[in-house]
């Protein structure tokens, strides 16, 4: 089972790479849209806003939010194969010494402490 401690410093770290990832979705939105003809439109009140060219604004979005997507998904199947990694290799390790037994490491049965052979496949054990 994974502590508390652990999964939040998960929870945190998949946030964070969100946050990164959600910048870099909303800096290509950004920059797309400006890059392509810009209009001065007058707007309600008098006030002047830029207006960027229709099709290029769309095309920015759906390529800020791809980004974001798959840097949301990529982050999240790191972070969390990183942390099933140090679970399991946290549960064989503490069932190797918990037994004082021995893995084989062709088969991965295990072994008293001591053996020279596995009692399975008859590997040498090292």
């Amino acid at each position: 089972m994974i502590s508390w401690g652990r999964a939040v410093k998960v929870a945190l770290s998949t946030l964070l790479w969100s946050i990164i990832w959600t910048m870099i979705g909303f800096g290509v939105i950004l920059a797309a849209a400006f890059i392509g003809d810009v209009k001065v439109v007058e707007g309600p009140f008098g006030f002047k806003f830029l207006q960027p060219e229709p099709t290029v604004l769309i095309l920015a979005i759906v390529a800020g939010v791809f980004i974001m997507g798959v840097g949301w998904i990529s982050a999240l199947y790191k972070i969390l194969s990183e942390m099933m990694a140090d679970v399991f290799e946290g549960r064989f390790a503490t069932k190797t010494q918990r037994r004082g037994s021995v893995i084989c490491p062709l088969c991965g049965s295990e072994n008293q402490a001591g053996s020279k052979f596995c009692r399975s496949c008859g590997a040498t054990m090292k």
